[in-house]
Protein backbone atom coordinates (compact mmCIF):
# COMPACT_ATOMS: atom_id res chain seq x y z
CA UNK A 1 0.00 0.00 0.00
CA UNK A 2 2.94 2.54 1.01
CA UNK A 3 4.52 1.63 -2.37
CA UNK A 4 1.56 2.11 -4.29
CA UNK A 5 1.23 5.86 -2.69
CA UNK A 6 4.82 6.87 -3.39
CA UNK A 7 4.49 6.15 -6.93
CA UNK A 8 1.26 7.56 -7.54
CA UNK A 9 2.85 10.62 -5.84
CA UNK A 10 5.84 10.29 -7.69
CA UNK A 11 3.83 10.55 -11.09
CA UNK A 12 2.41 12.92 -9.71
CA UNK A 13 5.70 15.45 -9.45
CA UNK A 14 6.65 14.30 -12.50
CA UNK A 15 3.47 15.35 -14.14
CA UNK A 16 3.78 19.22 -12.13
CA UNK A 17 7.53 18.84 -12.82
CA UNK A 18 6.96 18.73 -16.88
CA UNK A 19 4.27 21.37 -17.55
CA UNK A 20 6.47 23.75 -15.19
CA UNK A 21 9.03 23.29 -17.40
CA UNK A 22 6.90 23.72 -20.34
CA UNK A 23 5.97 27.02 -18.69
CA UNK A 24 9.53 28.40 -18.25
CA UNK A 25 10.78 27.47 -21.64
CA UNK A 26 7.86 29.48 -22.74
CA UNK A 27 9.65 32.08 -20.54
CA UNK A 28 13.26 32.22 -21.31
CA UNK A 29 12.81 32.38 -25.04
CA UNK A 30 15.81 33.96 -27.20
CA UNK A 31 15.34 37.37 -27.99
CA UNK A 32 13.48 37.27 -30.97
CA UNK A 33 10.37 35.83 -29.82
CA UNK A 34 7.33 37.67 -29.66
CA UNK A 35 6.69 37.97 -26.42
CA UNK A 36 9.79 40.27 -26.62
CA UNK A 37 9.00 42.15 -30.03
CA UNK A 38 5.60 42.50 -28.31
CA UNK A 39 7.27 44.31 -25.58
CA UNK A 40 9.04 46.72 -27.78
CA UNK A 41 6.17 47.75 -29.74
CA UNK A 42 4.78 50.05 -26.64
CA UNK A 43 2.32 48.27 -24.41
CA UNK A 44 -0.22 49.76 -22.58
CA UNK A 45 0.83 51.30 -19.26
CA UNK A 46 -2.11 49.90 -17.34
CA UNK A 47 -3.37 51.51 -13.37
CA UNK A 48 -2.86 49.30 -10.21
CA UNK A 49 -3.33 48.95 -6.70
CA UNK A 50 -1.43 51.87 -4.86
CA UNK A 51 -1.19 54.16 -8.36
CA UNK A 52 -1.67 57.71 -7.11
CA UNK A 53 -3.70 59.70 -9.44
CA UNK A 54 -5.07 63.34 -9.77
CA UNK A 55 -8.58 64.22 -11.26
CA UNK A 56 -9.34 67.24 -12.35
CA UNK A 57 -12.71 68.41 -13.07
CA UNK A 58 -12.86 72.40 -14.64
CA UNK A 59 -15.33 74.08 -13.24
CA UNK A 60 -15.76 71.97 -10.29
CA UNK A 61 -13.28 72.23 -7.75
CA UNK A 62 -14.90 70.43 -4.97
CA UNK A 63 -14.78 67.18 -6.89
CA UNK A 64 -11.04 67.56 -8.02
CA UNK A 65 -8.41 66.41 -5.84
CA UNK A 66 -6.08 63.62 -5.33
CA UNK A 67 -6.72 59.40 -4.80
CA UNK A 68 -5.15 56.20 -4.46
CA UNK A 69 -5.95 52.74 -5.95
CA UNK A 70 -7.15 50.98 -2.97
CA UNK A 71 -6.79 47.32 -2.63
CA UNK A 72 -9.78 46.38 -4.36
CA UNK A 73 -8.84 48.36 -7.35
CA UNK A 74 -11.00 50.52 -7.36
CA UNK A 75 -11.05 54.71 -6.30
CA UNK A 76 -13.91 56.32 -5.05
CA UNK A 77 -15.01 60.17 -5.98
CA UNK A 78 -16.80 62.39 -4.14
CA UNK A 79 -20.80 62.43 -5.66
CA UNK A 80 -19.73 60.17 -8.67
CA UNK A 81 -19.05 57.28 -6.61
CA UNK A 82 -16.67 54.24 -7.24
CA UNK A 83 -15.11 53.34 -10.27
CA UNK A 84 -12.54 49.90 -11.23
CA UNK A 85 -9.28 51.35 -12.07
CA UNK A 86 -6.73 48.71 -11.56
CA UNK A 87 -6.40 46.81 -15.45
CA UNK A 88 -7.64 50.24 -17.19
CA UNK A 89 -5.00 52.94 -18.65
CA UNK A 90 -5.83 56.57 -17.93
CA UNK A 91 -7.22 56.82 -21.33
CA UNK A 92 -10.10 54.13 -20.27
CA UNK A 93 -10.62 55.62 -16.74
CA UNK A 94 -10.89 59.28 -18.10
CA UNK A 95 -13.92 57.77 -19.95
CA UNK A 96 -15.40 56.07 -17.45
CA UNK A 97 -15.50 59.09 -15.21
CA UNK A 98 -16.61 61.39 -18.01
CA UNK A 99 -19.40 59.42 -18.92
CA UNK A 100 -20.67 59.43 -15.40
CA UNK A 101 -19.99 62.84 -15.05
CA UNK A 102 -21.60 63.55 -18.07
CA UNK A 103 -25.04 62.30 -17.09
CA UNK A 104 -25.57 65.88 -15.34
CA UNK A 105 -26.98 67.72 -18.23
CA UNK A 106 -25.26 70.99 -16.95
CA UNK A 107 -22.08 69.80 -17.30
CA UNK A 108 -19.64 68.88 -20.81
CA UNK A 109 -17.64 65.25 -20.33
CA UNK A 110 -14.72 66.82 -21.63
CA UNK A 111 -14.37 68.57 -18.82
CA UNK A 112 -12.47 65.81 -16.66
CA UNK A 113 -8.89 65.04 -16.82
CA UNK A 114 -6.98 61.94 -14.86
CA UNK A 115 -3.28 62.13 -14.23
CA UNK A 116 -0.85 59.80 -12.71
CA UNK A 117 1.04 61.41 -9.62
CA UNK A 118 3.18 58.33 -8.93
CA UNK A 119 2.88 54.52 -10.54
CA UNK A 120 3.48 51.97 -8.61
CA UNK A 121 7.44 50.96 -8.46
CA UNK A 122 9.46 48.44 -10.10
CA UNK A 123 11.65 46.15 -8.47
CA UNK A 124 15.24 44.88 -9.54
CA UNK A 125 16.78 41.83 -8.10
CA UNK A 126 19.93 39.45 -8.73
CA UNK A 127 23.22 40.90 -10.12
CA UNK A 128 22.86 45.31 -9.53
CA UNK A 129 24.71 47.13 -7.27
CA UNK A 130 21.18 47.68 -4.91
CA UNK A 131 17.96 45.65 -5.11
CA UNK A 132 15.03 47.21 -4.08
CA UNK A 133 12.39 49.15 -5.31
CA UNK A 134 12.36 52.22 -7.93
CA UNK A 135 9.86 54.93 -8.79
CA UNK A 136 8.59 53.80 -12.31
CA UNK A 137 8.40 56.19 -15.29
CA UNK A 138 6.53 55.64 -18.55
CA UNK A 139 8.71 54.11 -21.01
CA UNK A 140 11.09 52.07 -18.94
CA UNK A 141 13.07 49.51 -20.24
CA UNK A 142 15.21 46.62 -18.74
CA UNK A 143 18.62 48.62 -19.11
CA UNK A 144 16.45 51.95 -17.54
CA UNK A 145 15.71 49.32 -14.41
CA UNK A 146 19.47 48.15 -14.24
CA UNK A 147 21.14 52.00 -14.42
CA UNK A 148 18.96 52.99 -11.31
CA UNK A 149 20.09 50.03 -9.43
CA UNK A 150 23.41 51.04 -9.76
CA UNK A 151 24.65 48.81 -12.95
CA UNK A 152 26.01 45.42 -12.87
CA UNK A 153 27.51 44.10 -9.31
CA UNK A 154 29.86 41.65 -11.19
CA UNK A 155 31.17 42.77 -15.12
CA UNK A 156 33.54 39.98 -15.41
CA UNK A 157 36.76 41.44 -17.29
CA UNK A 158 35.22 44.51 -18.39
CA UNK A 159 35.82 47.75 -16.69
CA UNK A 160 32.39 47.85 -14.58
CA UNK A 161 32.64 52.14 -14.45
CA UNK A 162 32.82 51.85 -18.33
CA UNK A 163 29.77 50.18 -18.38
CA UNK A 164 27.82 52.22 -15.95
CA UNK A 165 28.66 55.58 -17.78
CA UNK A 166 27.57 54.19 -21.09
CA UNK A 167 23.86 52.92 -19.41
CA UNK A 168 23.34 55.60 -17.09
CA UNK A 169 23.88 58.31 -20.28
CA UNK A 170 21.92 55.72 -22.48
CA UNK A 171 19.30 56.33 -20.08
CA UNK A 172 19.76 59.99 -19.72
CA UNK A 173 19.11 60.12 -23.46
CA UNK A 174 15.95 58.36 -22.94
CA UNK A 175 14.83 60.35 -20.68
CA UNK A 176 15.79 63.39 -22.33
CA UNK A 177 13.79 62.16 -25.82
CA UNK A 178 10.61 61.23 -23.10
CA UNK A 179 10.60 64.75 -21.62
CA UNK A 180 11.35 66.57 -25.21
CA UNK A 181 8.56 64.88 -27.01
CA UNK A 182 5.95 65.89 -25.05
CA UNK A 183 7.53 69.70 -25.39
CA UNK A 184 7.71 69.74 -29.06
CA UNK A 185 4.13 68.48 -29.08
CA UNK A 186 3.16 71.49 -26.55
CA UNK A 187 4.86 73.81 -28.60
CA UNK A 188 3.11 72.97 -31.63
CA UNK A 189 0.10 72.95 -29.76
CA UNK A 190 0.27 76.57 -28.50
CA UNK A 191 1.65 77.94 -31.74
CA UNK A 192 -2.13 76.57 -33.16
CA UNK A 193 -3.89 78.02 -30.25
CA UNK A 194 -1.80 81.41 -31.28
CA UNK A 195 -2.43 81.46 -34.75
CA UNK A 196 -6.23 80.41 -33.66
CA UNK A 197 -6.28 77.15 -35.76
CA UNK A 198 -8.30 74.12 -34.51
CA UNK A 199 -5.39 71.30 -35.77
CA UNK A 200 -1.92 71.10 -34.89
CA UNK A 201 0.63 70.23 -37.10
CA UNK A 202 2.79 66.69 -36.49
CA UNK A 203 5.90 68.33 -35.50
CA UNK A 204 8.28 65.57 -37.56
CA UNK A 205 11.27 67.43 -38.36
CA UNK A 206 12.38 67.76 -34.82
CA UNK A 207 14.64 65.20 -34.70
CA UNK A 208 13.52 64.20 -30.82
CA UNK A 209 10.24 62.20 -31.89
CA UNK A 210 9.33 60.14 -34.71
CA UNK A 211 6.44 59.78 -36.45
CA UNK A 212 4.14 57.22 -34.92
CA UNK A 213 4.69 58.59 -31.36
CA UNK A 214 4.38 62.57 -32.97
CA UNK A 215 0.44 61.83 -34.11
CA UNK A 216 -0.29 59.84 -30.98
CA UNK A 217 0.93 63.09 -28.72
CA UNK A 218 -0.65 65.81 -31.43
CA UNK A 219 -3.69 63.69 -30.94
CA UNK A 220 -3.68 64.37 -27.19
CA UNK A 221 -2.72 67.58 -27.53
CA UNK A 222 -5.46 68.53 -29.84
CA UNK A 223 -7.79 67.24 -27.50
CA UNK A 224 -5.92 69.93 -24.76
CA UNK A 225 -6.27 72.68 -27.51
CA UNK A 226 -10.05 72.23 -27.94
CA UNK A 227 -10.38 72.73 -23.72
CA UNK A 228 -8.62 75.62 -23.42
CA UNK A 229 -10.47 77.05 -26.63
CA UNK A 230 -13.53 76.45 -24.85
CA UNK A 231 -12.81 77.83 -21.50
CA UNK A 232 -11.53 80.76 -23.10
CA UNK A 233 -14.90 80.99 -24.80
CA UNK A 234 -16.73 79.88 -21.63
CA UNK A 235 -14.78 82.23 -19.66
CA UNK A 236 -15.80 85.73 -22.53
CA UNK A 237 -19.23 84.50 -22.64
CA UNK A 238 -19.98 84.63 -18.93
CA UNK A 239 -18.01 88.08 -18.57
CA UNK A 240 -20.25 89.30 -21.84
CA UNK A 241 -23.74 88.22 -20.06
CA UNK A 242 -22.03 90.12 -16.64
CA UNK A 243 -21.39 93.30 -19.12
CA UNK A 244 -25.45 92.63 -20.31
CA UNK A 245 -26.77 92.69 -16.77
CA UNK A 246 -24.59 95.44 -15.11
CA UNK A 247 -26.16 97.80 -18.42
CA UNK A 248 -29.97 96.67 -17.62
CA UNK A 249 -29.19 97.35 -13.87
CA UNK A 250 -27.78 101.08 -15.07
CA UNK A 251 -30.70 101.46 -17.38
CA UNK A 252 -33.29 100.37 -14.63
CA UNK A 253 -31.58 102.55 -11.44
CA UNK A 254 -31.71 105.43 -13.95
CA UNK A 255 -35.27 105.13 -15.20
CA UNK A 256 -36.37 105.36 -11.33
CA UNK A 257 -33.92 108.19 -11.09
CA UNK A 258 -35.99 110.23 -13.69
CA UNK A 259 -39.06 109.57 -11.63
CA UNK A 260 -37.98 110.67 -8.33
CA UNK A 261 -36.34 113.75 -9.42
CA UNK A 262 -40.01 114.31 -11.21
CA UNK A 263 -41.97 113.69 -8.14
CA UNK A 264 -39.34 116.00 -6.45
CA UNK A 265 -40.62 118.61 -8.57
CA UNK A 266 -43.65 118.16 -8.09
CA UNK A 267 -43.78 118.01 -3.81
CA UNK A 268 -41.57 121.12 -3.97
CA UNK A 269 -43.83 123.28 -6.12
CA UNK A 270 -46.65 121.65 -3.46
CA UNK A 271 -44.63 122.64 -0.57
CA UNK A 272 -44.29 125.98 -2.10
CA UNK A 273 -47.85 126.52 -2.97
CA UNK A 274 -48.35 125.79 0.97
CA UNK A 275 -45.99 128.13 2.06
CA UNK A 276 -48.26 130.52 0.56
CA UNK A 277 -51.35 129.66 1.85
CA UNK A 278 -49.71 129.73 5.44
CA UNK A 279 -48.88 133.38 4.49
CA UNK A 280 -52.26 133.83 4.23
CA UNK A 281 -54.05 131.84 7.48
CA UNK A 282 -55.51 129.20 4.65
CA UNK A 283 -52.66 126.22 4.72
CA UNK A 284 -51.61 124.54 8.78
CA UNK A 285 -48.15 124.09 9.59
CA UNK A 286 -48.39 120.40 9.99
CA UNK A 287 -49.18 119.88 6.46
CA UNK A 288 -45.94 122.00 5.49
CA UNK A 289 -43.61 119.69 7.95
CA UNK A 290 -45.66 116.56 6.19
CA UNK A 291 -44.89 117.80 2.55
CA UNK A 292 -41.32 118.70 3.54
CA UNK A 293 -40.43 115.04 5.32
CA UNK A 294 -41.16 113.19 2.63
CA UNK A 295 -38.80 115.34 0.26
CA UNK A 296 -36.38 114.93 2.30
CA UNK A 297 -36.78 110.87 2.70
CA UNK A 298 -36.97 111.59 -1.62
CA UNK A 299 -34.01 113.49 -1.93
CA UNK A 300 -32.31 110.40 0.75
CA UNK A 301 -33.12 108.09 -1.51
CA UNK A 302 -31.97 109.84 -4.74
CA UNK A 303 -28.91 109.91 -3.43
CA UNK A 304 -28.61 106.49 -2.88
CA UNK A 305 -30.13 105.49 -6.07
CA UNK A 306 -27.34 107.59 -8.15
CA UNK A 307 -24.41 106.26 -5.72
CA UNK A 308 -25.66 102.64 -7.70
CA UNK A 309 -25.66 104.10 -10.51
CA UNK A 310 -22.20 105.55 -9.99
CA UNK A 311 -20.74 102.00 -8.45
CA UNK A 312 -22.97 100.21 -11.27
CA UNK A 313 -20.85 102.28 -13.93
CA UNK A 314 -17.62 101.77 -12.35
CA UNK A 315 -18.42 97.19 -12.78
CA UNK A 316 -19.25 97.95 -16.47
CA UNK A 317 -15.95 99.85 -17.21
CA UNK A 318 -14.13 97.45 -15.30
CA UNK A 319 -15.89 94.11 -17.27
CA UNK A 320 -15.21 95.60 -20.36
CA UNK A 321 -11.75 96.24 -20.16
CA UNK A 322 -11.81 92.65 -18.39
CA UNK A 323 -13.72 91.71 -21.65
CA UNK A 324 -11.30 93.63 -23.93
CA UNK A 325 -8.20 92.06 -22.26
CA UNK A 326 -9.26 88.30 -22.20
CA UNK A 327 -7.98 87.67 -25.62
CA UNK A 328 -4.83 89.72 -25.12
CA UNK A 329 -4.00 87.98 -21.66
CA UNK A 330 -4.08 84.59 -23.03
CA UNK A 331 -1.79 85.36 -25.86
CA UNK A 332 0.61 87.05 -23.56
CA UNK A 333 0.34 83.36 -21.67
CA UNK A 334 1.26 81.46 -24.83
CA UNK A 335 4.46 84.12 -25.73
CA UNK A 336 5.64 83.48 -21.78
CA UNK A 337 4.96 79.60 -21.93
CA UNK A 338 6.54 78.96 -25.47
CA UNK A 339 9.57 80.94 -24.65
CA UNK A 340 9.64 78.82 -21.74
CA UNK A 341 9.72 76.03 -23.67
CA UNK A 342 11.83 77.22 -26.20
CA UNK A 343 14.78 77.31 -23.39
CA UNK A 344 13.80 73.56 -21.76
CA UNK A 345 14.11 72.31 -25.55
CA UNK A 346 17.24 73.71 -26.69
CA UNK A 347 18.70 72.79 -22.95
CA UNK A 348 17.31 68.68 -23.57
CA UNK A 349 19.12 69.02 -26.79
CA UNK A 350 22.13 70.29 -25.42
CA UNK A 351 22.12 67.55 -22.69
CA UNK A 352 21.28 64.90 -24.99
CA UNK A 353 24.25 65.89 -27.50
CA UNK A 354 26.65 65.44 -24.43
CA UNK A 355 25.33 62.48 -23.09
CA UNK A 356 25.49 61.09 -26.67
CA UNK A 357 28.66 61.40 -27.09
CA UNK A 358 29.98 60.32 -24.13
CA UNK A 359 28.47 57.17 -25.04
CA UNK A 360 30.07 57.70 -28.93
CA UNK A 361 33.48 57.83 -27.04
CA UNK A 362 32.94 54.36 -25.50
CA UNK A 363 32.39 52.75 -29.07
CA UNK A 364 35.22 50.83 -30.76
CA UNK A 365 36.12 47.31 -31.60
CA UNK A 366 38.00 46.53 -28.20
CA UNK A 367 34.83 48.05 -26.34
CA UNK A 368 32.10 45.20 -25.98
CA UNK A 369 29.52 47.64 -25.15
CA UNK A 370 29.11 49.39 -28.79
CA UNK A 371 25.99 47.56 -30.39
CA UNK A 372 24.91 47.33 -26.00
CA UNK A 373 21.29 47.92 -27.77
CA UNK A 374 21.13 45.61 -30.26
CA UNK A 375 23.25 43.27 -29.45
CA UNK A 376 21.79 39.79 -26.62
CA UNK A 377 23.01 41.18 -23.12
CA UNK A 378 25.78 39.10 -21.48
CA UNK A 379 24.07 38.15 -19.15
CA UNK A 380 20.20 36.55 -18.75
CA UNK A 381 17.61 39.15 -17.57
CA UNK A 382 13.55 37.79 -17.09
CA UNK A 383 10.77 39.74 -15.72
CA UNK A 384 8.42 38.50 -13.33
CA UNK A 385 4.82 40.40 -13.93
CA UNK A 386 2.06 39.69 -11.88
CA UNK A 387 -1.14 39.01 -14.52
CA UNK A 388 -5.01 38.21 -13.32
CA UNK A 389 -4.08 34.56 -14.22
CA UNK A 390 -1.11 34.70 -11.69
CA UNK A 391 2.88 35.13 -12.12
CA UNK A 392 4.13 35.16 -15.36
CA UNK A 393 7.83 35.08 -16.74
CA UNK A 394 9.20 37.12 -19.77
CA UNK A 395 12.77 36.46 -21.13
CA UNK A 396 13.73 39.95 -21.34
CA UNK A 397 16.88 42.27 -23.33
CA UNK A 398 17.87 45.81 -22.72
CA UNK A 399 15.16 47.04 -24.67
CA UNK A 400 12.21 45.10 -23.35
CA UNK A 401 9.75 47.54 -21.75
CA UNK A 402 9.16 47.19 -18.27
CA UNK A 403 5.53 48.11 -16.72
CA UNK A 404 4.65 49.20 -13.19
CA UNK A 405 4.90 46.88 -10.71
CA UNK A 406 7.63 44.20 -12.17
CA UNK A 407 10.47 42.69 -11.49
CA UNK A 408 13.45 42.64 -13.09
CA UNK A 409 15.84 39.82 -12.24
CA UNK A 410 19.34 39.95 -13.51
CA UNK A 411 22.29 37.72 -14.14
CA UNK A 412 23.04 33.70 -13.81
CA UNK A 413 21.70 30.64 -15.65
CA UNK A 414 17.63 31.90 -16.75
CA UNK A 415 15.53 29.73 -13.87
CA UNK A 416 12.52 28.14 -14.52
CA UNK A 417 9.63 29.12 -13.44
CA UNK A 418 9.02 26.92 -10.41
CA UNK A 419 12.90 27.70 -8.92
CA UNK A 420 12.25 31.25 -9.27
CA UNK A 421 9.27 31.04 -7.24
CA UNK A 422 10.81 28.23 -5.23
CA UNK A 423 13.76 30.56 -4.54
CA UNK A 424 11.90 34.30 -3.76
CA UNK A 425 11.55 34.78 0.44
CA UNK A 426 8.43 36.40 1.50
CA UNK A 427 10.32 39.63 2.47
CA UNK A 428 10.89 40.43 -1.27
CA UNK A 429 8.53 42.72 -2.78
CA UNK A 430 6.89 40.55 -5.55
CA UNK A 431 3.36 42.12 -6.08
Amino acid sequence: MYRKGALLFTALFALCCQKLAVLAADAARPLGDASIQASRAGPRDELGIGDKLKVSFFGNIDLSGEVNIQSDGTITLPVLGTFQSAGKTVGELTKSISERFSQDPTKAADNVVVSVIEWRPVFVTGDVTTSGSYPYTPGMTVLHAISVAGGFFRLGNSDPATFVNVAQNTSRMREIQEQTKYQIVRRASLLAEKAGETSIKPPLDSGMVDERTARKLVEDETRSLSLRRKALRDEIEMRQRQVTLTRQEINDHTTQLKRFDEELRSKKAHLAELNGLLSKGVAKRPDILSVDSYIATLESNRRELFASISRAQRDLAQLEQVLTDLPLRRQIQIEEELTALDERIQSNKALYEAARQIVEQFRGPENEYRTISAEAPKRSLQIMRKTEGGQIFIAADYETSVRPGDVVVVGGQVKQAAELLASWRPTDPVR
